[in-house]
């Protein structure tokens, strides 16, 4: 009888063990971004490290990061090219945001925490340009596989 309430005693002990693990862990600061891995800084080289610091600025939602990450991405500088992840840090860049502000107020032995909106964080001019540019392209390669199709379907004398 002892053994197995020994046995369910390190069961039930290393099932809290896991949940407090997986609570944590649910914290924990992200590993990479936009497949940028954040490696510690010792171990990264000069380029890693700055191409680290550009992303994780990019993910706390500095828009100048995000707009320089997105020409990097787009021109494959550092990185490897990849238009869809330029594309969505331009958005991000030309977005405006809201600006909000926390304050703990303390009240009667408890603390309250109240959040106001401070304003807008307007969006990058040249992140939206980039946006237009990106627009027109997408809309320029559509009109081509159109016009391909069309010119297929003429000379194969199908309507």
């Amino acid at each position: 009888m002892q053994a197995a309430s020994g046995m369910m005693s390190r069961k039930l002990k290393a099932l809290c063990a896991a949940i407090a693990l997986a609570a944590l862990s649910a914290y924990a600061a992200p590993s990479s971004y936009m497949g940028i891995a954040f490696a510690p800084v010792a171990a990264a080289s000069s380029g890693q490290s700055e191409m680290q610091s550009l992303a994780r600025r990019a993910q706390s939602g500095d828009k100048h990061a995000q707009l320089e990450l997105g020409i990097r991405f787009e021109e494959g500088r550092g990185v490897v090219r990849d238009l869809a992840k330029a594309k969505m840090l331009y958005q991000l860049a030309a977005q405006d945001t809201p600006i909000k502000h926390t304050s703990f107020i303390p009240e009667g032995g408890i603390i309250r925490a109240e959040t106001t909106n401070a304003g807008v964080r307007k969006g990058l001019s040249e992140a939206k340009e980039r946006m237009a540019k990106y627009a027109l392209t997408e809309l320029n390669r559509a009109e081509t596989a159109n016009e391909g199709r069309a010119e297929f379907t003429n000379q194969a004398g199908v309507k």
